[in-house]
């Protein structure tokens, strides 16, 4: 077994006895994957200190038929128990059981508040057995991301009044699951089924648009308000991928666009209208502006969870005064600086607003800006088990705003990186270009006749605003790389990107190219898998941050067409012109940062240097750059379990050895005579 900082992070097979397992004491915290996979254990033992149950912690236990919680568990992810296919009751042991966040009803597992009454469903064990049918208690107000899966035994929920919204949020997370097409489950509504709320097996809900089930899923009382406010829903998002549509719904679900609860006025006093109606013409009118693009707003509505609730304050913040939505705009600014703020001030807006209040140094009040007190609410994270060696992750996950799960998460890879001795570099070493401050800060020490041709320093200046780094594997924005270049590329996704990710802090053999700003802050980055043994690289996709894809055209349907990319040069715009401008920059950066890899990668290798490197062009932002290489006739492969979706269809050749080799060739010629 491995344990680190009271943290049990790893259980082995020989560390299982007849089918049981005793947690030592003095543990508090059951790590990622502590279990995973270990089909021998029956029974698990766990002593009162333990207050922290971190994701997929049992997974794939499948013998384990009972567990019982310490009666002061703190936090339990709803996913610790998936694929436990046998576990037919998770307990709440009765000892400090009024100190409990949670409470145990038939073996189900609740949030509660601390009167023990009921708030959300957290986790329904998958073995329980002989129950085709489930009716939530009374007083449930919410049902958790992963509560129902993996119950392929269930075939229906009966669900209480008000409750109809989560339906959408259950239903979601049942189609992650491989059910049998016979099994379709339906929630269904004091008995009578909820057309909005079907569930289709294997489907995403926002695959009713294909399927012509608009009319059945929008029809219904609950979602009258969002029809009539935007009848025309289903021609604006044909042309946005399945994932887009289904954030739209995300992010509609989250601001209660689905809501029957009344909106309230300022003396906290029911008004005629209710929440959904409020919501659902908000987002009318915001749909109709270029700041609620969906191509723009697919990463920062990915980030959502749908177990969020806006508060009808956050309604108010978001209407638009006038012509001009200010509110919205200040969001889409901050969430260029601080990515995943938007996600965060959605969830606690409430808590947010308090931050406009603070004491001066005088001891008297101070009303901040909206701006200063969302980014001071953003920067308020704190995390539980922060150590010296953890402490550089803490820094950087809360600067963006995220929880406790994720915290937890990108330690355990950074655990499993260093007890697999995965390297710092690929290379064994850092390599990165100096930034225009340094530069400059060169430039000072100087004397002035070194410059004297300032027009090709300051050409050079110019050129090289945007800087490489392969970014050192143990840097923690190599976890969540994607919410600074607006990709899926973070260890929390529903996407691919997940494994990518994971993948540049495990593996030994991919790393992060990454391209900064003049600011020194990441604005792009393409990830890098180096088969030695066969002398190649492969780079899944370049991916760029929001601020440089203004001019996005996703009427192609897969990505990264940009309009002004392909005209003739008298016939940009200046803003076009200026974007592209940038744009070539950043590409030159990436060029420059592989050059030097392969030159230090083929002295380090000189009887086997790498002779190609090629790039996949999925969700690829720099297309045009791109396109002007060979396009690759033999695609190259990286292993399975990365997931380099983007490299699987096409590829370009940014690098070829023979290409390097003619040059030299002609230039060693040129010199001799």
């Amino acid at each position: 077994m491995v344990i680190n900082d009271n943290v049990l992070e790893m259980v082995d097979d020989n560390d299982i006895k007849d089918g049981k397992f005793v947690i030592p004491e003095g543990i508090t915290s059951i790590g990622y994957q502590a279990f995973e996979g270990r089909t021998e254990l029956e029974k698990v033992e766990i002593p009162k200190e333990v207050i922290h149950i971190s994701p997929e912690a049992f997974k794939g236990c499948s013998n384990l038929k009972e567990i019982t919680l310490p009666g002061n568990i703190n936090s339990v992810s709803g996913n610790a128990f998936d694929k436990c296919t046998n576990l037919e009751r998770i307990n709440i042991n009765e000892e400090n059981v009024e100190k409990s966040k949670y409470i145990s009803i038939d073996g189900v597992l609740f949030l509660s508040t601390m009167n023990k009454s009921i708030k959300s469903v957290v986790r329904y064990p998958e073995g329980k057995k002989d129950i085709s049918s489930y009716v939530l208690p009374e007083g449930v107000i919410g049902i958790l991301n992963s509560a129902f899966e993996g119950c392929n035994n269930l075939k229906k929920i009966i669900i209480p009044d008000g409750l109809v919204d989560y339906a959408i949020e259950a239903g979601y997370e049942y189609t992650s699951v491989d059910y049998d097409k016979d099994k379709e489950v339906t929630i269904l509504k004091n008995d009578k089924p909820c057309k909005s709320s079907k569930f289709i097996p294997e489907i995403y809900l926002s695959h009713l648009f294909k399927l012509g089930e608009i009319e059945n899923f929008i029809g219904n009382s609950d979602f009258r308000a969002f029809n009539s406010n935007i009848p025309n829903l289903k021609e604006m998002l044909q042309y946005y991928s399945d994932e887009e549509q289904l954030d739209f719904f995300k992010f509609a679900i989250c601001l209660g666009c689905f809501s029957t609860e009344k909106f309230l006025d300022k003396n906290s006093k029911e008004t005629e209208f209710t929440v959904g109606q409020k919501a659902s013409a908000l987002l009318a009118k915001l749909i109709k502006t270029p700041q609620l693009s969906l191509g723009a707003y697919h990463g920062l509505f990915d980030s959502l969870s749908f177990d969020i609730r806006a508060s009808q304050n956050l309604i108010n913040f978001l209407t638009p005064q006038g012509k001009n939505n200010d509110n919205l705009e200040l969001l889409k600014k901050l969430e260029r600086d601080y990515p995943g703020i938007f996600a965060k001030v959605v969830a606690g807006f409430d808590d947010a607003k308090e931050y406009r209040t603070t004491l001066a140094e005088e001891g008297t009040t101070k009303v901040l800006s909206w701006e200063e007190a969302l980014k001071k609410f953003y920067l308020s994270n704190k995390y539980i088990g922060i150590t010296e060696k953890t402490k550089d992750i803490a820094e950087v996950y809360s600067a963006k705003g995220l929880e406790q799960e994720v915290f937890d998460k990108g330690v355990s890879l950074r655990k499993k990186a260093e007890q697999m001795n995965i390297p710092e570099n690929i290379l064994g070493k850092t390599i990165k270009e100096a930034s225009i401050l340094e530069k400059i800060e060169q430039l000072k020490q100087q004397t002035a006749e070194e410059l004297a041709n300032s027009k090709d320093i300051i050409e050079e200046l110019y050129s090289k605003q945007f800087t490489y780094e392969w970014l050192n594997k143990k840097d923690p924005k190599n976890g969540i790389i994607g919410l600074y270049v607006n990709c899926c590329g973070t260890i929390t996704s529903a996407y691919y990107g997940k494994y990518i990710a994971e993948s540049s802090i495990t593996q030994k053999d991919v790393q992060n190219l990454v391209v900064r700003d003049t600011k020194g802050e990441i604005i792009s980055k393409g990830t890098m898998y180096i088969d030695e043994e066969h002398g190649y690289g492969l780079i899944n996709d370049f991916e760029l941050n929001q601020k440089y894809r203004e001019h996005e055209n996703r009427n192609d349907g897969y990505g990264g067409v940009y309009f002004g990319d392909y005209k003739e040069e008298s016939k940009l715009s200046e803003s076009e012109k200026n974007q592209r401008k940038e744009r070539d920059l950043i590409f030159s950066a990436f060029q420059r940062g592989i050059f030097a890899f392969v030159e230090e990668y083929d002295k380090q290798h000189p009887d086997k240097p790498l002779q190609q490197i090629n790039v996949g062009m999925g969700y690829n932002r720099l297309k045009r750059n791109v396109e002007q290489f060979e396009k690759a006739t033999k695609l190259l492969t990286a292993p399975a379990e990365y997931h380099f979706e983007d490299a699987n269809q096409e590829q370009y050749i940014l690098y070829k050895r023979e290409e390097k080799e003619k040059f030299n060739t002609r230039s060693q010629e040129k010199e001799e005579r």
